[in-house]
């Protein structure tokens, strides 16, 4: 009897456990939004909580709005959590991390940089003997991987990608060296496989043993995601299996001129079709049509939608759940994400409820008017915290900076986004007038201010890394096209080369808030010019 009693009691415990951890985990609008009225600016959720500054000092809340840990950390730099645990930066360009319990930072002495922590261990970066070399710390701040590395990139499924000697290989836990390095190019194991590369660039995929199992044939791949991968061959596009089998032909081309298509993410696809976006499922069969000026992949059963410059989420039977009225939106983690509306700063769940600074309110009944009853209008403007979620990327004066070239200025003229193809079809246009016409060469091509170098410096500065892409080891060229005006502004931004959603809308973010260029010249006079300009992302 006394053991069935004591069983008892343990089942209780167990439960209360169990239901405190739900609780802790459950979005509570109103509470959440009463909290918000305390701080200065707040962050995006993470594993559940939320980083909030008040007097320049971040803590942590949680769904409900409870503060988990008061705000007590002064620091330059805080990056969302990942694995448990966050990477700040303190005014002394001290390099720490924290947990989500309250902890003391734990400083690494001596380290240039510490990426997010994945399968308990981070990549650090140290000066030796004048050169960035690359290992990797746990949960203490031991250096259990010797910084010996050119380049390493977060575990990912027990291997890490590492390169030496030009040369990229793959590592355990232990540091032992468990696939050669040998290729010329390599990511991160996905589902089983790591896309790789050998001569010329040719890629293909490997196991977790080096065994080739998908053939080095492709000009250009993407990590396998919902067991299907992205790969390119002659310009066109399709999707493979894991044996390597075709499953949606190579009909896709990466370009606003054609039909594109992105990474499956939740067994759907982004397409873009003659300037419009939908998605496909994985026969190829179009199951949201292309009515959407940009789209982004579904996390959480919603996925980004963008009408007339407007955010919104879609479900994956096509229905706008929430209108595309917002500013600005990311996807959804833990069951809300931050958005930008009507000058205010929030958060919105899966059901379409704006949460702010003492305002909850069902999208569908927001308008302009209506928003200002519920603000509080002594606060001051609220903004995410700036540098919550991003990595500032290496500033491009390395080999890996594609610079403009003439090759990349020469593209096809493209008709603008309003064109009917099918409505013009067999009608004659008439040549623009030489005022009204956009140039793709002229005799001074247009230039930012301060020249090349100025424009990197710009773009070093001012560039963002998403944290959804840092997590998900993305990295490589976005190419972004738009016309320099007669007047220097910058106009009709649109990618030619894309590489992953989040990365290609913070590459027009930083195109759009360049200032005005020196206008180019043709004739002696100022004309409007095509531009094309590649930007890196690198992970390091």
């Amino acid at each position: 009897m006394k053991i069935k009693n004591l069983l008892a009691v343990m089942l209780m415990c167990l439960c209360t456990i169990i239901i405190t951890s739900c609780n802790s985990n459950k979005i509570d609008r109103e509470k959440l939004s009463a909290a918000l009225l305390k701080y200065d600016s707040f962050s995006n959720f993470s594993d559940g909580v939320a980083f909030v500054n008040s007097g320049g000092k971040y803590g942590l809340i949680n769904l409900s709005g409870k503060e988990i840990v008061p705000c007590k950390y002064e620091c330059d730099e805080i990056s969302l959590f990942s694995d448990g645990v966050a990477i700040i930066l303190n005014d002394a360009n001290k390099w720490g991390f924290i947990d989500k319990k309250g902890s003391e930072i734990i400083y690494v002495p001596n380290v240039l940089k510490i990426s997010r922590f994945s399968e308990d261990l981070a990549t650090i970066t140290r000066d030796v003997q004048g050169r960035w070399k690359y290992g990797f710390i746990d949960k203490t701040g031991k250096e259990v991987i010797s910084c010996i590395y050119d380049q390493a990139f977060n575990f990912s499924e027990g291997l890490a990608c590492v390169r030496r000697e030009g040369k990229f290989g793959f590592i355990d836990k232990t540091g032992k060296e468990v696939i050669p390095c040998i290729y010329d190019d390599a990511h991160s194991f996905s589902e089983g496989l790591a896309r790789v590369a050998i001569d010329n660039l040719r890629y293909g995929f490997i196991d977790k043993t080096g065994k080739g199992v998908v053939p080095f044939v492709y000009t250009d791949v993407r990590s396998f995601s919902d067991g299907l991968a992205l790969v390119g061959e002659k310009g066109k596009y399709g999707f493979i299996d894991k044996e390597g089998k075709e499953i949606i032909p190579k009909i896709y081309e990466y370009g606003f001129d054609g039909i594109t298509a992105y990474p499956f993410s939740e067994n759907l696809a982004v397409i873009q079709k003659k300037y419009k976006c939908g998605f496909i499922d994985k026969t190829g069969r179009e199951v949201i049509p292309c009515i959407y000026d940009n789209a982004y992949g579904f996390s959480e059963g919603l996925a980004q939608v963008v009408k007339n410059g407007k955010y919104g989420f879609v479900d994956k039977t096509g229905k706008e759940v929430i209108p595309c009225i917002l500013d600005n939106a990311n996807a959804f983690n833990g069951g809300l994400t931050i958005v930008e509306w009507n000058d205010q700063v929030g958060f919105i769940d899966r059901e379409g409820y704006f949460i702010g600074k003492g305002i909850v309110k069902h999208v569908l009944e927001l308008d302009a008017n209506n928003i200002q009853e519920y603000s509080y209008s002594e606060e001051e403007d609220v903004s995410p915290i700036s540098d919550l979620d991003i990595v500032e990327p290496e500033i491009y004066e390395d080999d890996t900076f594609d610079e403009p070239s003439l090759e990349d200025i020469r593209i096809p003229h493209i008709e603008p986004e309003d064109y009917d193809y099918e409505e013009n079809e067999g009608v004659e246009i008439e040549a623009p007038t030489y005022d009204n016409q956009i140039y793709e060469k002229v005799d001074i091509m247009p230039q930012f201010s301060g020249g090349e170098k100025e424009m990197m410096k710009f773009i070093a500065q001012n560039l963002k890394y998403p944290a959804i892409a840092i997590e998900n080891g993305i990295q490589g060229t976005v190419k972004v096209r738009f016309i320099v005006n007669r007047d220097g502004t910058i106009s009709d931004i649109t990618i030619t080369k894309s590489l992953d959603s989040y990365l290609d809308r913070e590459a027009i973010r930083v195109i759009k808030s360049m200032p005005k260029w020196i206008a180019g010249k043709q004739n002696g006079q100022n004309v409007a010019v095509y531009y094309t300009l590649p930007i890196n992302f690198r992970l390091e």
